[in-house]
């Protein structure tokens, strides 16, 4: 998967000689471990290592991570169409919706309509398949702006008792876990126009 398009190291980093003996460093080690499968495009790499503060050891242990992420949710990252019906309807009601530009502190904000869809008709996996692809999508064509890290903020607005129980423990603990193994970690999740009875599913995000 490709995540960013190459860049000049020197338009980012202050010491571009030290950096680019990283990423050879880095591309090394994928080379001689081929099973982590990871994209070894500069940019690519270039992002894991900015976002890891320029720690190699940490950089190599969130690329590891979260391509065995990607590998083992299959129900995220396989049959990523756009066109697929169950995934083109969910693109359209706008599931996953970034906003222009960035914050007062350079952060990238994404609005998650958690009740856009009908939970009679739309999965969760599927909704969280499409978060994904957008997510993907911001971090190819917006590097920069996603450096800082993400704010997500959940509108609730008309999120009945179907929404809530899609969410059980288990795919909430994946799809947080899938949120930290992202290079671009969220900064700040805030949930907004909650009605009361579902308190106890977002305290689960708290």
């Amino acid at each position: 998967m490709l995540l960013h398009d190459s860049r000049k190291v020197g338009t980012y980093d202050t010491e571009p000689e030290r950096t680019r003996l990283q990423i050879q460093h880095i591309s090394q080690w994928l080379k001689e471990n081929p099973n982590v499968n990871a994209n070894s495009d500069f940019g690519n790499l270039l992002f894991f290592l900015r976002s890891c503060k320029y720690d190699l050891e940490r950089t190599k242990k969130k690329i590891k991570h979260f391509y065995q992420m990607r590998a083992e949710r299959v129900e995220w990252f396989a049959y990523r169409d756009p066109f697929l019906p169950e995934i083109h309807e969910l693109l359209k009601l706008g599931v996953f919706l970034p906003v222009d530009g960035v914050d007062s502190k350079n952060r990238k904000v994404v609005i998650i309509r958690a009740a856009a869809h009908d939970p009679k008709l739309h999965s969760q996996n599927n909704v969280f398949k499409v978060s994904k692809m957008v997510l993907d999508l911001l971090l190819k064509f917006e590097p920069d702006n996603c450096g800082q890290g993400i704010v997500g903020i959940f509108d609730m607005t008309g999120v009945q008792l179907g929404h809530a129980l899609q969410l059980n423990p288990r795919l909430i603990k994946r799809s947080v876990e899938s949120w930290q193994a992202y290079p671009c970690q969220p900064k700040l999740l805030e949930f907004i126009n909650a009605p009361t009875h579902v308190n106890i599913f977002l305290n689960t995000f708290r």
